[in-house]
């Protein structure tokens, strides 16, 4: 009897292990900066802009439910992985990979202040998080909680994010890190405006 009881428990632990490695959790993450994703990119290009990466990590069965009870599982149908070649005809390095799309409205941001030639302080550190649909439409991220503290934790002094995520992220009100909510990319270009160094003349 004791030993068909064993059994029976190994066994549920057994398939909740095999139903846990359908899916996937984030914890801890990191920023990236734009520029060094790619082979030969400009020297003038800016160096301002950052993607929020996480790190995806298989649930198991003893921690399966506590993450299940938190809401933070996404299948990986959700978030399959994506190979980013090739960005606005430049080579992307061959490490690089992503999970879902969400670095898209960062690297149109970029590559948009780049070709306008838009300068930015030094010291400025843009965070940008957000898939883009064909129609401009930013969408939503999974993990944005956790890349608004991953951006805090970098310094990032500006987060522009997608408005489905605002309440997601708590406390953004933080005076060290000043958070932009957008519906549609060319809300986060008229934004992104606002940040761009004056000219400066030389009056002789």
């Amino acid at each position: 009897m004791q030993i068909r009881i064993v059994i029976v428990i190994i066994g549920f632990f057994l398939i909740l292990e095999i139903l846990a490695s359908f899916f996937v959790y984030f914890d801890e993450g990191k920023v990236v900066n734009v520029k060094e994703l790619f082979l030969n990119i400009p020297e003038d290009f800016p160096s301002n802009f950052y993607i929020l990466v996480l790190k995806a990590k298989n649930p198991h069965f003893y921690d399966f439910f506590y993450h299940l009870i938190l809401g933070d599982l996404y299948s990986y149908s959700q978030v399959s992985k994506y190979k980013l070649v090739k960005f606005e005809g430049f080579n992307v390095k061959d490490e690089v990979q992503f999970y879902g799309r969400s670095e898209m409205l960062c690297l149109i941001l970029a590559f948009w202040a780049y070709k306008k030639g838009l300068k930015f302080s030094d010291n400025l550190k843009i965070g940008v998080i957000g898939d883009v649909s064909k129609e401009g439409e930013v969408l939503s991220v999974a993990g944005a909680s956790i890349k608004y503290s991953t951006a805090l934790e970098n310094d990032i002094n500006i987060l522009i994010a997608p408005i489905q995520n605002k309440k997601e992220i708590k406390n953004f009100d933080n005076k060290s890190l000043y958070c932009l909510f957008v519906r549609h990319v060319e809300d986060a270009k008229k934004n992104l405006l606002k940040f761009v160094s004056p000219k400066v003349v030389n009056v002789k």
